[in-house]
């Protein structure tokens, strides 16, 4: 595996298709820590991907020559190192819709991150390594199927392609609302 790009780390935000095990340790009724998942990973164990195998996140990192595998934040194996090259703070049940599971509250697990980075690192080598990380958002599954087909609350209130409105708005809100992120130690300007 060898660096083919200048992609410094890659931070994942969303929902199952990219929770690489965050859910094993939160208290959610979708959890993956169990057969059949995980067996076609090299250790053959459940990690707590929705998978049987890598997840995109995990080719994404693979290909680029960051890491094997994208470990999940909240893995209490994961060390301060791991970070530098990043990790993913996506929850299974997750969506745009306030109905479920909060995106925003995995953007303050990423701040804690870089909290612990900045420690690790300094001030300057954690915005680089910012500055030159790569951001995946895989969402939106749970709020057309739970919210708009099982529990149709919203799709009530809104037509379908109203309720696809709604949630890029929130996309667009969650995305902007971030692109700065300021902490007291740390300013940084996410694009």
């Amino acid at each position: 595996m060898t660096a083919s790009s200048n992609i410094s780390a890659v931070f994942a935000f969303g929902d199952s298709t990219i929770d690489s095990g965050n859910n094993n340790h939160l208290n959610s009724l979708f959890c993956c820590d169990h057969l059949p998942y995980g067996r076609d990973l090299p250790s053959h164990v459940p990690t707590g991907r929705f998978s049987n195998e890598k997840l995109s996140a995990d080719f994404l990192v693979n290909r680029l020559g960051i890491k094997d595998l994208l470990p999940a934040f909240l893995e209490p194996k994961l060390t301060d190192h791991d970070l530098l090259t990043g990790v993913c703070f996506a929850s299974g049940g997750s969506g745009l819709d306030n109905q479920t599971i909060d995106l925003p509250t995995q953007f303050q697990s990423f701040e804690q991150a870089l909290k612990r980075i900045s420690k690790l690192v300094g001030d300057e080598k954690a915005r680089l390594t910012v500055e030159n990380a790569l951001f995946v958002i895989s969402i939106e599954t749970n709020d057309m199927l739970y919210t708009a087909c099982f529990l149709p609350t919203r799709v009530i209130e809104l037509t379908m392609s109203g309720y696809r409105d709604f949630l890029l708005h929130n996309l667009e809100s969650f995305v902007k609302a971030r692109a700065y992120v300021k902490l007291d130690f740390l300013q940084l300007k996410i694009s």
